[in-house]
């Protein structure tokens, strides 16, 4: 997977959840703070996150200045945010 194709992906995903807390600010801390007090809903996300961050930082694991550092960043934050899920 070329990182065109990863942020062909990441980026309109970025969009509509960047769109989404915009709108609906409340709702997303209700989230949060219900999720946060499940301990499986924290493995679960732990175990997503390591894996997205995983199949990222295998495609495109590349640290030159250019827009697609921010897929390489993308993959690294996600598998650091998954291992302290844990």
């Amino acid at each position: 997977m070329s990182a065109s194709s990863l942020a062909a992906v990441i980026g309109p995903i970025y969009l509509v959840l960047g769109l989404s807390l915009l709108i609906y600010p409340k709702v997303w801390l209700k989230f949060v703070n219900d999720f946060a007090k499940d301990p499986l809903s924290m493995v679960t996300m732990g175990i997503v996150q390591l894996i997205v961050g995983m199949l990222i930082i295998q495609a495109y694991n590349v640290w030159t200045w250019n827009i697609y550092l921010i897929i390489t960043l993308t993959g690294w934050g996600a598998f650091i945010k998954g291992t302290f899920y844990f």
